[in-house]
């Protein structure tokens, strides 16, 4: 795992050192900034649906040629936007992130979907009073350090909102 920004991470699931092509850090960035709007969707019991955080997603993600679903085999539904021309998928996160494990689901789903090399997962901080987005870390850190798991899937970046 490395740090792209802030509490933005990279976990590459092909080697270390893996770099994020500029086409998915375009998308990340914009994604960053949309951070305290996205925050700020939270639900006074300390909640977020995905319905809200797409409202805001949208616009943006539709900009970049993103298109609603995708493709994948498995856990299709965990992805919510695609781009192949980027190689790149979304995935909008929210309760589920961790204690259903649907940050690791999006990465299998991705993995399962053709000309997908790039996941780009949004995961709360909170979620009505659990560590999500430190959950979902040592999730994908336990994936990315395990010798007999070969993802066909170059990495994921995970955004903290």
């Amino acid at each position: 795992m490395a740090k792209l920004s802030g509490m933005t991470a990279v976990f590459s699931f092909v080697g270390i050192g893996t770099e994020v092509p500029q086409r998915v850090r375009e998308v990340v960035e914009d994604l960053e900034r949309l951070q305290p709007r996205l925050a700020a969707t939270m639900k006074p019991e300390g909640g977020y649906e995905r319905v809200r955080l797409d409202s805001v997603i949208r616009p943006m993600i539709l900009g970049f040629g993103f298109e609603p679903g995708s493709a994948a085999t498995i856990a299709p539904k965990e992805l919510d936007y695609t781009a192949l021309d980027r190689w790149t998928a979304l995935s909008i996160q929210a309760g589920r992130a961790a204690t259903n494990n649907g940050a690791l689901l999006a990465v299998l789903a991705a993995a399962s979907t053709r000309d997908v090399d790039w996941l780009v997962v949004l995961v709360p901080a909170r979620y009505k009073g659990g560590n999500t987005y430190e959950q979902v870390m040592d999730q994908l850190r336990d994936l990315e350090a395990s010798p007999g798991v070969r993802l066909e899937l170059e990495g994921a970046v995970v955004i903290e909102y």
